[in-house]
């Protein structure tokens, strides 16, 4: 001993280092024998580790066979032959279970199933590695063997994208004949489950909500439960063009929607459809929260992520069409990393995510971020307030979810409390 230290080969070590050494050391392996869950891996990123994302969501093409009004590709000339070729996609595949990944959303750009072959092959690989996924599309280019191949080889979910309960509602925004060919694959799922006597894939909807469909929130969970499906999802429509601005329901509504909304609550829990009818109220599940266009004020540390604008960044990872990476499906940039010659990893980690990281955990938004969804902008929240109670000590987060309990039924009356605290939950607990 020397001087109060005890002797290293750099130096001298005070014996409060090596405590705090310890401390650290500890903490590290008790993060790494916890369960694998969203939540523990922000805990990973802020004890300094860089763990994979927990979901990859792929865009494979931006071609589609439909044509809604709302869609981006109706304002942008789109290229549609820069696309990833199939080798390198089912590369990533490769290097994501490399990387930790546990579910890979299909989605599109465009529609997915424009590109059946190469989906079917992406989704029996991700099978083989042990992870497991959804595909995102609008159900009416599925074959019938297609539809077997995913109930076989046991796929998570389909969510089938549907606005409205009948095909007047439904094909006046996307196309003569398309609820049909929607449902019918539907339906034909829901068969080939029954034949195999298994519950896979599970089937939701997703809807955008619009001036046509709004008061039909009731009929549409009544749909849902038809078609076998086991949640029923509806956003609001982002987008600030001529045409999503005459599609969007109209400023004075906002009762008559609570009326629906509430109806459709109703209808849904005695039906046992799960459905996020809540968040789209004013005040509602977001407790008026609304994305950030600019800075988010707080008290920060290198450390808590909890004052970060959102968790994509952390947590997810897009890939479009060209190869361009980013945190979420509406985070194309033109400076992104790519992953057509660089792997998952590096990307992951390279030069583009980790300064979107440093912005957000900043409390700075980016420009996309003016762009995002309803249902993300609920599900950071409720992942938010999960992270903030998890560090809390149990006497403290006791008190906290007391006093929550008891505003929200003061608040909302007893029955709606109880689902919003069951949908906050929920939405807290997946990603």
């Amino acid at each position: 001993m020397q001087g109060g230290g005890l002797k290293s080969l750099g130096g001298f070590v005070t014996v409060s280092d090596c405590v705090t050494r310890n401390r650290r050391r500890l903490w590290k392996s008790a993060l790494k024998r916890e369960a694998d869950t969203p939540l523990h891996r922000i805990r990973r990123w802020q004890s300094g580790e860089t763990p994979g994302p927990w979901t990859v969501t792929l865009l494979p093409t931006n071609r589609c066979n439909l044509h809604c009004p709302m869609c981006w590709q109706r304002h942008v000339d789109v290229d549609y032959a820069k696309e990833l070729p199939d080798s390198r996609l089912e590369e990533l595949v490769d290097e994501g279970a490399e990387l930790g990944v546990r579910q890979w959303n299909i989605s599109g750009g465009g529609e997915p199933m424009a590109r059946g072959e190469l989906v079917m092959n992406l989704c029996a690989r991700i099978r083989g590695r042990g992870m497991n996924g959804v595909i995102q599309t609008n159900a009416t280019m599925f074959s019938p063997e297609q539809l077997e191949q995913l109930t076989r080889i046991g796929w998570m979910r389909i969510v089938v994208s549907l606005e409205g309960p009948t095909p007047v509602t439904n094909d006046a925004v996307r196309g003569q004949g398309s609820f049909m060919k929607a449902t019918a694959a539907a339906r034909l799922l829901q068969t080939l489950k029954q034949e195999h006597g298994t519950e896979w894939p599970q089937i939701s909807t997703y809807t955008v909500l619009t001036r046509w469909n709004f008061t039909q929130l009731e009929p549409m969970m009544e749909l849902a439960h038809e078609l076998g499906c086991v949640a029923a999802e509806v956003s609001l429509l982002i987008g600030d063009t001529e045409a999503c601005n005459a599609l969007r329901p109209p400023p004075d509504c906002q009762e008559e929607l609570a009326i629906h909304v509430d109806r459709a609550v109703r209808r849904a829990e005695s039906l046992g459809v799960e459905q996020n009818l809540i968040t789209l109220l004013p005040n509602g599940a977001r407790n008026g929260w609304t994305c950030p266009s600019g800075v988010v004020t707080g008290r920060r540390s290198d450390t808590d992520l909890s004052f970060a604008v959102c968790f994509e960044p952390w947590l997810s990872m897009t890939i479009f069409q060209d190869g361009r990476a980013g945190p979420c499906c509406v985070f194309w940039d033109y400076e992104a990393d790519s992953v057509q010659h660089r792997s998952l990893r590096d990307v992951w980690v390279g030069p583009f995510l980790q300064r979107v990281r440093k912005d957000l955990r900043k409390g700075v938004a980016w420009r996309q971020c003016a762009q995002c969804l309803s249902i993300t902008q609920v599900r950071n929240e409720s992942f938010r307030e999960r992270l903030r109670l998890h560090q809390m000590n149990l006497p403290r987060r006791a008190a906290v979810l007391a006093r929550k309990a008891a505003s929200s039924v003061k608040r909302h009356g007893l029955r709606r409390a109880a689902a919003r605290a069951l949908e906050w939950t929920r939405l807290g607990q997946k990603w």
